[in-house]
């Protein structure tokens, strides 16, 4: 799936780079998320959730401009985050990663408001630097 914005959203002008908020409850996904994205010193992570009230809360509280969230998860599913995040003043990019590829979970995702649908698999890091390079290009020089 590609983004849905036809635009890219070019990279804060901070050395900091863009406020990345990872949300799964699985601490081996989080922490596998974190490194593909300490490789590329454009992102940082401001924040982990486990569950879907916590991304709430932390998403308002720490304002990610990206969101990557598992479809599965406690208390609300990544498309009920996805929903509510998207309705923000200014809503972050939205980056969907699940292990469940069914046409069903997709559609989920989709009718949410995510930028992207990732699959939990063998090539995600590829599937990720792949649709970061779609979704955000570098300021320029």
């Amino acid at each position: 799936m590609t983004p849905r914005r036809n635009d890219k959203t070019s990279l804060p002008s901070t050395a900091h780079g863009v406020r990345t908020l990872l949300v799964d409850d699985c601490p081996v996904m989080l922490s596998t998320l974190t490194k593909l994205l300490a490789r590329d010193a454009r992102f940082l992570v401001v924040g982990t959730a486990v569950g879907g009230r916590q991304a709430i809360i932390s998403a308002a509280s720490l304002s990610p401009q990206l969101v990557v969230v598992d479809l599965h998860l406690p208390e609300l599913s990544g498309a009920e985050v996805t929903r509510c995040i998207k309705q923000f003043e200014t809503p972050p990019i939205v980056f969907m990663v699940t292990s469940d590829d069914s046409p069903t979970a997709r559609a989920r995702g989709i009718a949410a408001g995510v930028d992207a649908f990732l699959i939990k698999s063998d090539d995600l890091a590829h599937q990720l630097k792949s649709r970061l390079q779609e979704c955000f290009r570098p300021a320029p020089a």
